[in-house]
């Protein structure tokens, strides 16, 4: 074994074994050439206090060391010294213990060195302990427990301390107990015996610490008597109630030894134990400065006893917390002035009522001079006040009393000035009538008297005149010493006014009312019907004139000349006319020539004529087709007026337009949409205020589907999230909650589907796939339903139109009342759907075919279960119908030529009426479409193939 060559001095305190090593052999190391050094001869065994061994090997040599005997940690530390070890060692278990040293080589020395831990004893200063309660009733069942939580001196646990409690002498009331690894005991402190003793607690000969505990006599199983002096008392804090506590031990003495707390209910209370009696064992009196029902509560060594009702009643009432106020000192003979009262007693405790009365030169009045309102007596809220309104009946000067219970009362100042009289007063204009010029001014006096004739003199008075358009100067005014006040009224507006004056709370109204009438005539205010009418002798433009003057105000008896331009014109009533009591005339104009017109009128000595451009035109009227538009050919070509925003709108194939007159002048609204494409066509529009949704067809298929505007058309955006791509996109519509459907179509079916958007289109979900659908519709009442042309390209059955009951996913042939379409008949198609937007369930559909037996319209009333036709007056090639139901029942059939019928679905081709033969309308290709106004029926836009038309009479 190598051996180090060093010298190691130790010269700390404590002991040390060996000496110093000075040579280098090969002879090895006993225990005794190796010096050790301890710290300190004892250490605490309380695993804080510790001792320092240093070995005079360093780690290349000394791998570790050990102690003897149990309970120890040693912990490994630097030295300062350069080639010795240090530990530092701390033990729970007090013995003495030899230092083991192990070397690197794994030789075990035996030194005879020894650490000393010696038992830590507790430390007053740095242990505790903790009561459950002090009061224990001396039975030797009744217990506190004692939590102790013992420390040495260094903080410490001092492992196998005890803990005890000791009382008076020695007395040991809780026997000694070892405390656990944490230090701490539980203690159960009992006695027999009463009295308030000294307990210590006491570790090993060591006290940790005394507590004043409280043994109570044990009680007798007969319950303890309460005795009170009385039940009531006055809540001033000075009168109280006496409470006699006399309880018995079980050898029938009087328990003096308890623990008894009294407390009551309520706020303000004061509870005072008093000396102690002979004969009881506890007595109490309580008092209180807050009026109310209490209880009083006792507890006896912890149990509670039947709680006792006590009341406190209010003192006398005080001149200190009592209040009696007027808003005003002041008033007028009959003017109500409002007060507060507030009748409490020293402690501020509400009195139950306040009485209301008047004084007269501070004594009671033979006669009340006032009116209390609501009345004279009244009870007092929870603080103790009341509200009121006093009314002198008299002037003079007076007090207003309010009594308290007791006999306290207080006055307050009121003076009651002399008040005009309603009848003995007068208002007197200076004319009856004059002109609402803003000039013409009438004078009003105002003359104030009381109930003896007499001039009031001082009164504020405000004239106010009915009506609009016054002005009143003087207003308010005071009255003079002959009671007088004077005003000036004039107004702008033409009508009767009433006058009153007002003050001091009373108010004259004046009879009979002065009227102001209107001023010379200045202008017409004009309302027309229409500036068109039919040039039928019959249609008229019907017109209001009223004539006004400066203020708008009609003028009466003026006569007015009214004409017009052009030929063959008839007035209903013939000019002229005179305005009547309302300023206005009122005449219609009629005429067989078609022509523009100027309408005119004047009147006597007027400055310039009213002059109005007007037309008689034919029941039709041609539409110039949006610029760049040559063809308005294709069915499916959507044409629609919003009436909410007075908006028509046309797709073409050569883009999308809007008018803001009806179809006169048209803008472009086709930004965004794919126009210029290849069999570019556009379907199905829906209008939803601003917001536009419509379908785009094209070959160019990454541009054709849906499309939404929410500018009214300005621009438009496709949304196509979720929709299969590649495929065509052949019909759009809107479900009866808002939800839109597309249809598509491809090359295979794999492209073709129904799709559903909740969001106006933003996505879209599959609710059919493999569904090759041309028209599809959704029934506005019922969500779930949708209707469908085509299902599956190449299926020639029983009709054309399908149904689906579930959104699209499966669907069944709509065949009841259809007849059946015969093998190598041309391939049926439905052109259109139209829903009654009165009645549920019921509908039209127009189909196509070269089988005579389906080309016509066909109506449901059962959501399209049954059918049956609807005769028409064109024959068959139906190409579109209008099923329209607003004012009337009424359906149109726009073929070659346009005709309706007001027999409704039950129509036979007798009943229909041709509604543009000889009205201007030319015999220019099928009919297209048709759009109507839902605020007014009788304006119609026709649309064929190459001009649209428009009607604002129904088209008679």
């Amino acid at each position: 074994m190598k051996r180090l060559a060093f010298a190691a001095l130790l010269t700390a305190c404590g002991t040390t074994t060996g000496g110093s090593i000075t040579q280098n052999t090969d002879t090895p190391l006993t225990a005794a050439d190796i010096p050790v050094h301890v710290s300190a001869p004892t250490t605490e065994a309380d695993d804080v206090d510790a001792a320092i061994i240093t070995v005079a090997l360093g780690s290349d040599e000394l791998s570790t060391i050990a102690l003897s005997g149990t309970g120890a940690t040693l912990t490994r530390e630097a030295d300062p010294i350069p080639g010795n070890s240090r530990f530092v060692a701390r033990s729970r278990v007090a013995e003495d213990k030899a230092i083991v040293l192990v070397l690197t080589d794994g030789t075990t020395l035996v030194t005879t060195a020894i650490v000393s831990f010696v038992s830590a004893p507790a430390d007053p200063v740095q242990s505790s302990f903790t009561y459950s309660k002090t009061a224990i009733v001396a039975d030797g069942q009744d217990s506190a427990s004692v939590d102790v939580f013992l420390r040495s001196k260094k903080g410490g646990v001092p492992y196998g301390a005890h803990a005890s409690l000791v009382g008076l002498a020695g007395e040991v009331l809780a026997a000694e107990t070892v405390v656990d690894t944490e230090g701490h005991a539980t203690l159960t402190l009992t006695r027999m015996s009463s009295g308030t003793v000294p307990v210590a607690v006491v570790s090993d000969g060591v006290t940790i610490g005394e507590q004043l505990v409280d043994f109570a006599d044990p009680l007798s199983a007969t319950p303890p008597t309460v005795m009170i002096d009385k039940a009531t008392a006055t809540a001033d804090g000075a009168d109280g109630v006496f409470v006699t506590l006399v309880a018995t031990k079980p050898s029938g003495e009087v328990a003096t030894r308890t623990a008894v707390s009294a407390a009551m209910s309520g706020s303000g209370n004061t509870v005072t134990t008093l000396a102690h009696a002979p004969g009881t064992t506890r007595r109490f009196l309580v008092q209180s400065t807050k009026a109310e029902a209490k209880t009083l509560t006792l507890t006896v060594n912890g149990i509670a006893l039947s709680p006792i009702p006590l009341t406190f009643v209010p003192g006398s009432s005080s001149a200190q917390t009592s209040t009696l106020a007027l808003a005003a000192a002041t008033t007028k003979r009959g003017v109500a002035v409002s007060g507060t009262a507030a009748c409490r007693d020293a402690a501020g405790n509400p009195r139950e009522y306040i009485v209301l009365s008047g004084l007269c030169s501070g004594v009671p009045c033979s006669v009340d001079p006032f009116v209390f309102s609501p009345q004279s007596v009244l009870a007092t809220n929870a603080a103790g006040e009341v509200a009121f309104s006093v009314t002198p009946l008299r002037a003079g000067t007076f007090s207003v009393q309010a009594s308290c219970p007791g006999g306290f009362a207080m006055a307050a100042a009121l003076v009651a000035t002399p008040a005009f009289s309603v009848s003995q007063s007068t208002i007197v204009p200076s004319k009856a009538s004059a002109i609402a010029d803003d000039a013409d001014t009438i004078t009003v006096t105002v003359t104030l008297r009381d109930d003896a004739a007499q001039a009031v003199a001082g009164e504020s008075v405000t004239l106010s005149a009915t009506g609009t358009g016054n002005t009143i100067a003087g207003s308010p005014g005071t009255s003079a010493a002959d009671g007088t006040v004077v005003f000036t009224l004039r107004s702008t507006k033409a009508q009767a006014k009433t006058l009153s004056a007002s003050g001091g709370g009373l108010t004259i109204t004046a009879a009979p009312s002065v009227t102001f009438t209107a001023g010379d005539p200045w202008s017409f205010l004009v309302t027309t019907n229409r500036e068109q009418a039919v040039a039928n002798g019959t249609d008229a433009l019907t017109v209001q004139l009223t004539i006004v003057d400066a203020y708008d105000n009609p003028v009466p008896n003026v006569s007015i000349d009214y004409s017009a331009t052009g030929t063959n014109n008839t007035f209903t009533p013939v000019s002229p006319q005179s305005t009547n009591s309302s300023g206005g005339v009122s005449f219609a104009l009629r005429s067989t020539t078609m022509e523009p017109k100027t309408l005119s009128a004047t009147w006597t000595g007027s400055p310039g004529a009213w002059s109005l451009p007007v037309a008689f035109v034919n029941v039709w009227q041609l539409r110039a087709k949006p610029a760049g538009v040559t063809s308005l050919e294709r069915v499916h070509q959507p044409l629609a007026y919003d009436a909410e925003n007075n908006y028509l709108y046309v797709a073409t194939k050569q883009g999308f337009f809007r008018s803001a007159d009806k179809g006169v002048n048209w803008v472009s609204a086709s930004a965004g949409l794919p126009v210029g494409e290849v069999s570019f066509g556009l379907r199905n529009l829906i209008v939803d205020g601003q917001t536009l949704y419509i379908v785009a067809q094209t070959t160019n298929h990454p541009l054709a589907g849906f499309y939404r505007s929410n500018d009214f058309g300005a621009s438009w955006t496709q949304q196509q999230t979720g929709i299969v791509a590649g495929g065509k996109v052949f019909s759009l519509a809107r479900g009866a909650g808002g939800e839109l459907y597309v249809s598509t179509g491809g090359a295979s079916l794999a492209q073709a589907g129904i799709f559903r958007s909740y969001d106006g289109g933003d996505n879209w979900s599959a609710t059919g796939t493999g569904t090759f659908v041309m028209l599809l519709a959704s029934h506005p009442d019922v969500s779930n339903i949708l209707y469908a042309e085509n299902v599956n390209s190449g299926e020639n059955v029983q009709g054309t139109l399908r149904r689906s009951f579930d959104y699209g996913a499966t669907w069944s042939p709509v065949i009841g009342g259809v007849p059946l379409v015969p093998a190598g008949t041309y391939y049926p198609s439905v052109r259109a759907l139209y829903f009654d937007p009165f009645v549920p369930g019921q509908m039209m559909a127009n189909i196509v075919s070269g089988y005579s037996g389906l080309d016509r319209p066909w109506y449901s009333s059962d959501y399209g279960a049954n059918w049956q036709t609807v005769a028409t007056a064109d024959g068959p090639n139906v190409r579109t119908s209008g099923y329209h139901r607003y004012v009337q029942s009424r359906i149109y059939s726009n073929k070659l030529g346009l005709n309706e019928s007001n027999a409704g679905v039950t129509a036979t081709t007798g009943d229909w009426t041709n509604i543009r033969a000889n009205q201007g309308v030319g015999s220019d290709g099928e009919g297209m479409a048709m759009a109507f106004n839902p605020n007014d029926p009788n304006e119609i836009w026709v649309l064929n193939y190459n001009d649209i038309y428009y009607t604002f009479t129904g088209g008679h």
